[in-house]
């Protein structure tokens, strides 16, 4: 049975030996502990090299969160039959005071309004075959300060009135330029830095896409994608204005025409028809729809599936607009992999709940990023440990709640036995008897025969 230290072991050239046994006892002890994960609870569960103080210093260290993270998965979860797709999104946190680093007013779609607190970017590997989420870099969002309007400034701005039509002067807009905001900044900085520093990694990987919900569905994204070679899935708002291709005469003067008749939605030909679903016992039937658009807000051409809704009863419709720049990509393989991109949700719900994200109480730079990487390292820990628990007790349902309960088992029965190596299985005569102990108390409890 593999246990944290044969895990942690390839992290050795990474990480000095005070550190490493540092986060071996602290995997240990977020594990074992009961309650909130705070440095202070973590130390409780934990021995000697995981006391408070020893926290304390390991939170301060700059620890190179990324590649830790890309070593673990190639080693252990990293599959070479597999495809890989980079995903991206934002996560808040919600934090009281004025203390913490990063703090700031940021919308948080849990609770539907903003709110003050922390946030930050994450991105993740999805595996299109496991169906599962890998962290490998998150960064904090901090807000540009903004400078005050004066009350003068205001009244002007609102007595101005607008004039009708095109301003003076204004010129058409290059849809071949980036216009940068602070997000679009950051996720610049973290894809530079991932290809610059993992290029090798992520070739071998042959990750080629790049999944975003509606917010990366805009010009200013695949452009950025572009300078890394990657492509991009997302979704457009539900009544986007799409357009044909012109295929009309050239009219012999100006400019040719580009954009041809706009796409009504709510009558797409049946030429375009991919597949229709019937399901009768939730009484709709979907339409999937596949055809190559132009839009006036992206500069090419978008491969975009519209999924249409219809409803039994009322007739009334609904609508899902999803794209993406890659031409050559199934209706299929579109819908698959942008329904995947929830999965990097289950991380933030994950690092959440079990690891810490929503307790830490650090508030300077270093110890907060620490504490963030951390939780979602965590996660990473636990997809690895429940792929080998699951294969030694054979049992695919453990979850996370039974990985705390064996760990907890584990050192109540090493504190028992005063037991200083971490193989426990020496003491007992079989498996089979030390699986009796270790899955007393777990939810989802199957002993192997």
């Amino acid at each position: 049975m593999i246990t944290i230290t044969e895990i942690l072991k390839v992290l050795s050239l990474e990480l000095s030996g005070t550190n490493l046994r540092i986060l071996i006892e602290i995997c240990k002890g977020i594990f074992r502990l009961t309650g909130k994960v705070t440095g202070l609870n973590i130390s409780r569960y934990t021995d000697k090299v995981g006391s408070y103080r020893n926290l304390q210093r390991f939170f301060s260290e700059k620890i190179n969160w990324k590649k830790i993270k890309i070593i673990l998965f190639e080693k252990f979860l990293y599959d070479e039959t597999d495809t890989y797709v980079i995903a991206s999104d934002e996560c808040t946190e919600d934090k009281s005071g004025k203390s913490t680093y990063g703090i700031n007013r940021f919308f948080s779609s849990i609770v539907g309004k903003v709110i003050p607190g922390i946030a930050f970017l994450h991105f993740s590997l999805i595996s299109l075959s496991h169906r599962d989420s890998y962290s490998i870099d998150v960064e904090q969002i901090i807000k540009e300060k903004k400078k005050l309007a004066t009350t003068n400034s205001k009244k002007k701005q609102k007595n101005k009135k607008k004039k009708k039509g095109r301003p003076k002067g204004s010129k058409n807009k290059n849809k071949s330029e980036i216009k940068y905001h602070s997000l679009l900044r950051l996720s610049e900085k973290m894809l530079s830095n991932l290809k610059k520093e993992h290029d090798k990694f992520l070739t071998k990987m042959r990750v080629q896409h790049f999944v975003g919900d509606g917010a990366y569905g805009n010009n200013n994204w695949v452009l950025l994608l572009e300078k890394y070679d990657l492509k991009l899935i997302s979704k457009l708002h539900y009544n986007a204005a799409l357009y044909s291709a012109y295929t009309g005469a050239y009219c012999g003067h100006g400019r040719p025409k580009k954009y041809g008749k706009r796409i009504n939605i709510d009558n797409i030909s049946s030429s375009y028809l991919v597949k229709s679903i019937d399901e009768k016992e939730n009484n709709y039937i979907e339409y999937i729809y596949q055809l190559e658009v132009l839009s006036k807000n992206f500069r090419d051409r978008l491969n975009v599936v519209i999924i249409i809704r219809k409803d039994r009863e009322t007739g009334k419709m609904k609508n899902v607009i999803l794209f993406s720049n890659d031409l050559e990509l199934s209706a299929e393989k579109i819908i698959d992999i942008y329904s995947l991109r929830f999965q990097i949700e289950f991380n933030f719900r994950d690092a959440k709940q079990f690891f810490g994200l929503s307790d830490f109480k650090n508030i300077k730079e270093k110890q907060v990023k620490n504490a963030i990487n951390l939780s979602l390292f965590m996660t990473l820990i636990s997809k690895i440990l429940l792929q080998k628990y699951r294969d030694f007790f054979n049992n695919e349902k453990l979850s996370i709640n039974d990985l705390k309960s064996l760990f907890r088992a584990d050192m109540y029965i090493s504190k028992i036995l005063k037991n200083d190596n971490e193989n426990t299985l020496a003491f007992f005569n079989s498996n089979t008897h030390l699986k009796e102990i270790l899955t007393i108390g777990l939810i989802n409890r199957k002993l192997a025969s």
